[in-house]
């Protein structure tokens, strides 16, 4: 009674495609968490330096300290906004991934539908194909009772 799917070469096709999709949303989402860790150490290390001891002291103050400091915190101030960009962009590039995967699952319940479609149209054909071999059996019996001589139908009866 089953028989081959006809469209599940392109289904097979259509599920590799929605499972890369799904693939390159997880790369994304986890390129997103890889830049916040970075980003949050960055805040760490700058808020340590915007609070070290030196800056708060009061009286000999060490004038190549403060520019060394002053320097890396803008340095790390410069990397902060960069991975802000950068997060910017993956998050795009997510956004415009996670597009595409719902795309490639509306793709892939369409096939699956016209699936199931062919795998109903092949049962009630089946149920039908039954039906008349029932119909011709009973038919059948029917006739041959019909075409026995009078007198054993009546004794039978």
């Amino acid at each position: 009674m089953s028989q081959q799917f006809r469209f599940a070469a392109l289904l097979q096709w259509r599920e590799r495609q929605r499972d890369e999709a799904g693939a390159a949303v997880g790369l994304a989402v986890q390129a997103i968490n890889h830049v916040d860790e970075q980003r949050l150490e960055l805040m760490n290390q700058l808020a340590e330096v915007k609070s070290s001891p030196e800056l708060n002291r009061v009286g000999d103050l060490s004038i190549n300290r403060l520019l060394a400091d002053g320097r890396y915190s803008m340095q790390l101030e410069i990397e902060i906004r960069t991975l802000d960009d950068t997060r910017r962009q993956l998050v795009e590039a997510l956004h415009a991934r996670q597009e595409k995967l719902v795309l490639a699952e509306a793709e892939v319940k369409r096939f699956e539908r016209l699936k199931e479609i062919d795998r109903e149209a092949e049962e009630k054909e089946y149920q039908r194909r039954e039906q008349l071999s029932i119909d011709e059996t009973v038919t059948n019996r029917y006739l041959m009772q019909m075409r026995k001589p009078t007198t054993l139908r009546e004794t039978t009866s």
